[in-house]
């Protein structure tokens, strides 16, 4: 088994340390600065490569590998990621593209595209798809208003 998790790249075993958290391959691929696809490709060579049968197994492969005093029972190891192994772990993804400052005020009303998952109770869900519908009415009943007042205009 050491020389299989020897044979693994420092990516691969980035990308099975944050599979250990339960991220999707999009959020390992916004965390690491890789595609998903590219993801996708480390997760399953380097699970063929220690003998998985997905990616989950081959995550608590390496993770009983690294830590002896891994709890199997809990798959919560102590040590998951630690900014040695991955320095562009240590950046924060903000997911709504909170860079920029002087966003858009229309665009913090809407929620997030893609991202992390939430943690909204079914109130705060429904409101969230309100704002979307309000917001989309809104859109279409301008433009419909702009065509109508260019259609008059040009008779």
């Amino acid at each position: 088994m050491n020389e299989r998790i020897s044979q693994l790249s420092d990516a691969q075993r980035t990308c099975l340390r944050l599979v250990a958290l339960n991220l999707s391959s999009k959020e390992i691929a916004q965390q690491t600065k890789l595609s998903p696809q590219t993801v996708d490709q480390y997760l399953s060579k380097a699970a063929a490569l220690l003998g998985a049968s997905n990616r989950r197994e081959a995550a608590r492969l390496l993770l009983e590998w690294e830590d002896p005093a891994f709890n199997k029972s809990e798959f919560k190891p102590n040590r998951l990621a630690s900014a040695e192994n991955s320095p562009s772990m240590t950046e924060q993804v903000n997911v709504d593209g909170g860079q920029h400052g002087g966003a858009f005020w229309l665009a913090r009303q809407l929620p997030p595209l893609g991202g992390k998952r939430h943690d909204l109770e079914p109130t705060e869900v429904l409101y969230a798809i309100l704002r979307v519908s309000l917001f989309t009415m809104g859109a279409a009943g301008a433009i419909i208003a702009v065509v109508i007042w260019l259609n008059r205009l040009a008779l």
